[in-house]
């Protein structure tokens, strides 16, 4: 019986800019296991992979609805160690029409990560511009 390599296992999220674009690359030669093998767990590619998306976005999000900004602040404004089902489908949906995207709910961790980081980027900019107004 053959094993899943990990890239299968993940579901593959659209690139919003050009550090998701490098971190696929990075993943599928085994340059991102190479890195945290050297340089350790913190090795700086999330900053690396944000930077990248901040200075070469590759189109803008949907504006989210009141709505999901609830549903996006509930997912940050406490720490969580579990999610239920229900919510996980509400946040997998949100995050599609924000991103165009067509991700399916799912329980594995290490897929939901990528997901949570741009609801995060979400999340942070429109507390950002509440504080200014």
């Amino acid at each position: 019986m053959q094993k899943k390599s990990s890239e299968q296992k993940h579901q593959e999220i659209k690139s919003t800019g050009f550090g998701d674009s490098v971190e696929k690359v990075f993943r599928k030669t085994g340059i991102d296991k190479l890195a945290k093998a050297v340089l350790g767990e913190d090795c700086g590619c999330e900053n690396r992979q944000e930077l990248l998306n901040d200075l070469f976005p590759y189109k803008k999000y949907n504006a989210p609805t009141d709505e999901e900004l609830d549903t996006i602040d509930w997912l940050f404004t406490q720490a969580r160690n579990t999610i239920s089902g229900s919510m996980v489908k509400e946040i997998y949906s949100v995050y599609n029409r924000i991103f165009n995207d067509k991700l399916q709910p799912t329980n594995c961790s290490s897929c939901f990560k990528p997901v949570k980081q741009k609801l995060l980027k979400i999340h942070n900019e429109f507390n950002k511009k509440q504080q200014q107004n």
